[in-house]
């Protein structure tokens, strides 16, 4: 799969914006999780599945 990155600010009350082909590209529509981890942020959505595993190189 392929990686996509994405530079952006917080708004003033808390908001990020995920760009629409972003959004279309892993089905977020609605409600979406937000996981926090000592690595990172993780954006989850409940209508993105994953159908396919790129082989490690």
């Amino acid at each position: 799969m392929e990686q996509v990155g994405l530079k952006g600010e917080i708004d003033h009350l808390g908001r990020i914006h995920i760009p629409k082909k972003v959004r279309d590209l892993y089905g977020m529509e609605g409600e979406v999780e937000l996981v926090l981890t000592p690595e990172g942020v993780c954006l989850r959505s409940p209508r993105f599945v994953l159908t396919a595993r790129e082989e490690e190189k």
